[in-house]
């Protein structure tokens, strides 16, 4: 994907959910890094600070493990997003590893830089607090309520909450997010005719 389509992924997502602000688009662009990382590799910058991301293409996992083989908290499809951004949210959050699922292309900007840029909008600055905070708080109420369902139920959920995970991810990594057996997975879409649920 090019530069061009990548920054307009982020600006779309903005504008979908209020948060453009041209003052400071440019600006935060100007400083923002585009990466790629390859399948199965750790998210990190190269300097290690706190960063914000926004995901392009591809999937990641959020696991409090140092590789992909533990529980997964967190399973991101494109335009989201995502880091260890409690500074900028004001709350403690988990403290998670972030590994490439698939190959992966993500837009990057150190939380500093972007506090800094923000320090003088403090409206603008609660604004996007506000929204990380709640995209916390739903990712982890997702986990919690896939944690507490059976298979066709965790299934239901996902297709009426996060049908784009469906759609983005392998079987087998829909498998492991949600705590079952690929073969255990692979049953329930063949009961279901592979049809979703209305």
């Amino acid at each position: 994907m090019n530069r061009y389509k990548r920054i307009l992924q982020v600006k779309k997502y903005a504008m979908e959910n209020n948060l453009f602000f041209e003052e400071l688009y440019h600006d935060m662009l100007k400083n923002a890094h585009h990466l790629s990382f390859r399948k199965n590799s750790l998210i990190k910058l190269h300097q290690g600070k706190e960063s914000l991301y926004f995901l392009n293409q591809g999937i990641v996992v959020g696991s409090k493990h140092h590789n992909l083989k533990g529980d997964w908290i967190y399973c991101l499809y494109p335009q989201q997003i995502f880091g260890d951004y409690q500074d900028i949210v004001g709350a403690m959050m988990p403290k998670l590893n972030w590994f490439a699922l698939y190959d992966v292309e993500l837009i990057a900007i150190s939380c500093q830089i972007f506090k800094n840029a923000l320090v003088t909008f403090p409206e603008y600055f609660n604004r996007i607090s506000a929204h990380l905070f709640q995209l916390e708080f739903d990712r982890l109420e997702t986990i919690a309520e896939i944690n507490r369902r059976n298979l066709p139920e965790k299934l239901k959920f996902l297709e009426h909450h996060n049908p784009d995970l469906i759609i983005n991810a392998k079987f087998k990594d829909l498998a492991k997010y949600m705590g079952v057996s690929r073969q255990h997975l692979y049953r329930e879409l063949l009961n279901k005719n592979y049809i979703p649920s209305m």
